[in-house]
């Protein structure tokens, strides 16, 4: 087995665990059990690691980088034609209310949380 890719969250790891096993990529996710424990060692560790069986390193890599390139996507142009300017302001309102609550949560009981764009 080889190393593809480090992770910091578990889910991350999985979803490209997913991707690989729908392409018959036989792939392993290790060290998730110690960030479920505790999410501030994960970096500590190196992350989540994905194994790759060697053989197939190469195929999944360019799947790997397929997935960062966001080849996957759906297309939300064509299920959400009529929609735009709708979703458009409920994915502005739920930012700002996301940064507020973030803030607030900071102020109140010291908790610094992510932002996430």
């Amino acid at each position: 087995m080889q190393l593809l890719a480090n992770f910091l969250s578990p889910i991350d790891a999985h979803i490209v665990l997913g991707r690989m096993l729908s392409e018959d990529i036989y792939t392993v996710v290790i060290d998730e059990d110690i960030v479920w424990n505790n999410y501030m060692y994960s970096q500590a560790f190196g992350g989540v690691k994905l194994l790759v069986h060697h053989t197939d390193i190469e195929r999944a890599k360019v799947i790997l980088a397929e997935i960062e390139d966001n080849k996957f996507l759906l297309d939300k142009a064509v299920s959400n034609q009529g929609n735009e300017k709708k979703l458009s302001f409920r994915y502005y309102f739920f930012e700002s209310m996301n940064t507020f609550l973030v803030l607030l949560l900071f102020l109140i009981f010291g908790i610094a949380l992510p932002l996430r764009s």
